[in-house]
């Protein structure tokens, strides 16, 4: 070979390289705004699922501070239900854990009980029944207290992934 071809040769592979670092150094780039994408849309769903899951616990909260400060009245049971409910349907759409969802399922149901129970304990006039009533009433109290705690913490450990 000769210096001119050496030469030449040199140029080529030297080209070539240059060409497929260009290729990669642009491949990167293409896929960086695509890796920043996902990770904003990620970002933004767990705002999303945590303000879901804060705004039911509050509403669940909400209705025990409210039963603590009328000295067990059952009020706020019929608004806070409906709250719920709504918060419920989308966190089905939202969630990823389905454990969740079964606790917040239960809250309600602990809700819908103490609701039957609280109806039924105001017309209630047979003070043995008055007396059951009114235990079921608190376990059911007692109850819905510690599922808010047990997806309290189900939801603490969901958002520290």
């Amino acid at each position: 070979m000769t210096e001119t071809e050496v030469a030449l040769l040199v140029a080529a592979i030297g080209a070539g390289a240059a060409i497929i670092a260009g290729m990669m150094a642009h491949s990167a780039t293409m896929r960086q705004p695509e890796k920043s994408f996902s990770a904003q849309r990620e970002q933004a769903l767990w705002a999303h699922r945590r303000d879901l899951y804060t705004q039911f616990l509050l509403t669940a909260k909400e209705y025990i501070r409210l039963y603590d400060r009328t000295g067990g009245r059952y009020e706020g049971i019929p608004a806070s239900i409906e709250r719920l409910e709504d918060l419920y349907s989308q966190m089905e759409l939202e969630s990823t854990s389905r454990e969740i969802l079964s606790m917040a399922r239960s809250i309600i149901e602990h809700f819908r009980e103490i609701r039957s129970l609280a109806s039924t304990y105001e017309r209630e006039t047979d003070p043995p029944y008055v007396d059951t009533l009114r235990t079921r009433l608190r376990d059911e109290n007692s109850d819905l207290r510690n599922s808010v705690r047990f997806m309290q913490s189900a939801v603490h450990s969901e958002l520290d992934r």
